[in-house]
């Protein structure tokens, strides 16, 4: 068994440390946002590898597919946001 809490602290705090430079240097909200959800949501999905839950749809489980969503709205606040 790994320390997944762990591990998924330890990445979270090096998200929150580039959200908090990201915002003190005037990055708009709809980025901060949609890197956070785009992070946030790859850090998940990487660390539900090792973590021991029922397979819903081939190798990935339901936090898989959550993470998948996170990752793709994150992804469309990025896009949007740099067309304005």
């Amino acid at each position: 068994m790994h320390p997944t809490q762990l591990y998924e602290a330890a990445a979270l705090a090096v998200v929150t440390w580039a959200l908090l430079r990201w915002r003190r240097s005037g990055v708009p909200d709809a980025v901060i946002v949609g890197r956070y959800l785009l992070l946030a949501g790859s850090i998940r999905f990487a660390i539900e590898f090792i973590r021991v839950n029922v397979r819903v749809l081939g190798p990935l489980t339901l936090a898989h597919l959550v993470s998948l969503a996170l990752m793709v709205a994150g992804a469309v606040m990025l896009v949007r946001s740099t067309r304005t």
